[in-house]
C-alpha cells in the first residue's frame, strides 16, 4: 500500500469518525431536549392538579348581580347550605 492510499484511507477514517461523533451531539442534544420537554410538561400537569385542589378547598365566594330590572313583587335571597351557594331568583 502506497503512501497516497494509505493517506487517503486516513482521511476516510477520519471523517467518518467524525461524521458518527457529530451524530452522536445531534442524538444527545435530541434526547436532552425531549427530556425537558418531558419535565416541564411534569411540571405544568404537578401545579395545574395542585391549583385545581386547593380551589376545591379554599373556594372564593362570588356576589351575584341582577342585570336586568328587578320585579317589585320578588326578593332575591342567596344562602350557603354547606355543599354549596344557593341563589333563588
Amino acid at each position: 500500500m502506497s503512501f497516497h492510499q494509505r493517506l487517503s484511507l486516513s482521511y476516510r477514517v477520519h471523517w467518518v469518525a467524525k461524521g458518527d461523533s457529530a451524530i452522536a451531539v445531534l442524538a444527545m442534544a435530541a434526547l436532552f431536549t425531549a427530556s425537558l420537554t418531558v419535565a416541564f410538561a411534569g411540571i405544568l400537569v404537578l401545579l395545574s392538579i395542585g391549583r385545581a385542589i386547593s380551589t376545591r378547598l379554599n373556594p372564593v365566594p362570588v356576589r351575584a348581580k341582577s342585570f336586568g330590572p328587578k320585579p317589585a313583587s320578588r326578593d332575591i335571597r342567596v344562602w350557603n347550605d354547606g355543599r354549596g351557594t344557593i341563589i333563588d331568583l
